[in-house]
């Protein structure tokens, strides 16, 4: 069979990923694997997309025991991948089990999402997704009660709705959107792809009407972030010094904007009212708004002073004047902004 010859290793993964497989696909398969020359590329492609169970098993089934021995690396690391990702998914299975008991014996209801039920009635096989989280649905008026029953199981959250009432949750559960960092070694390098995907979830809720262009930071990250080396440059060059750096610190001191200039262009601002206890206890957060929709309405008089020196003031009867009101509202459009936490926000260490 004639195959295209510019993308082999995407054309031999997409061909994997087709499900259920048939004899034409399997053909294609064989036929490709023979001309692809980068195997590697083909492996991180495939563990890139996640996709690795399924196309590890339609690879091994279509080149059976034909596989050259240039291959023969790359589908044993794919079949190492896959074996380990389902041990993953039966300890997910187990803990699935464990918070749905705990949930239905406090009479919550509560339904699976997505995740197993998808594999089997697609696959008929849990093991052929790769593990992720497990997404599960409440009623939004059993939101505390789970939480508290979750929180008894041993998990945090980026969230503690007990700090909200109804309406200020119903508010942050329509216009923030969370995104967790996790790591047990936390790093600049594995915290800016999800910088990135917080500007990406925030830019597609805007509809085009808006960029996210700031990061909003505890100084302490800030500092932390700036102290960060990749493999080949720091990740924030300074003032006056020359060289290769991954963004720029514009030498602001805390309480005058902008800090410094993150890769993509986004002003990285730091405020040290965001919280450092959160979480497991150490945690902070950051945000990735877009400034063209944090909006401030101001009584253009205010804040006025009112001073009275005369003895008998007080008998006026009046101790407290308010003269002007102020509004603000960030976000007009759901999830417009992004809030980043988790294990991977820990106190810093220098």
């Amino acid at each position: 069979m004639q195959v295209q010859t510019n993308n082999l290793e995407l054309e031999l993964m997409l061909a994997c990923a087709r499900w259920p497989q048939r004899d034409s696909d399997r053909q294609l398969i064989s036929d490709l694997a023979e001309n692809v020359k980068d195997w590697r590329r083909f492996v991180l492609l495939t563990k890139h997309h996640r996709i690795v169970p399924l196309v590890s098993r339609n690879l091994q089934s279509a080149l059976n025991t034909s596989a050259s021995s240039r291959a023969q690396p790359a589908v044993t690391e794919l079949k190492d991948a896959s074996a380990n990702m389902a041990m993953r998914s039966l300890v997910l299975l187990s803990e699935l089990r464990r918070v749905m008991v705990a949930l239905r014996a406090s009479g919550i209801a509560v339904r699976v999402l997505k995740g197993f039920p998808l594999a089997q009635l697609v696959y008929g096989d849990i093991g052929l997704r790769a593990p992720g989280d497990l997404d599960v649905l409440i009623e939004s008026s059993q939101l505390l009660p789970a939480d508290e029953v979750i929180r008894g199981l041993g998990y945090t959250g980026l969230l503690d709705p007990r700090r909200f009432n109804r309406r200020q949750l119903a508010f942050y559960r329509t216009h923030w959107k969370d995104i967790t960092y996790t790591d047990s070694a936390p790093s600049g390098e594995a915290l800016w792809p999800k910088l990135l995907q917080g500007a990406a979830a925030s830019e597609s809720a805007l509809l085009g009407f808006a960029q996210p262009n700031a990061v909003i930071m505890h100084s302490r990250r800030w500092y932390w972030l700036s102290a960060q080396l990749t493999s080949q440059w720091p990740m924030f060059g300074q003032p006056g010094i020359g060289g290769v750096a991954a963004g720029e610190n514009v030498a602001a001191t805390y309480g005058h904007g902008a800090r410094g200039v993150l890769p993509n262009g986004m002003v990285a601002i730091a405020d040290n009212n965001i919280g450092t206890t959160l979480g497991a206890g150490t945690e902070d957060q950051l945000f990735v708004v877009s400034t063209q929709e944090c909006h401030l309405w101001e009584d253009p008089s205010a804040p006025v002073f009112l001073r009275c020196e005369q003895p008998s003031a007080a008998n006026l009867g009046v101790l407290l004047v308010l003269y002007g009101y102020f509004a603000y509202s960030f976000r007009r459009y759901p999830n417009a902004n992004s809030v980043i936490g988790g294990s991977g926000m820990i106190s810093p260490a220098f």
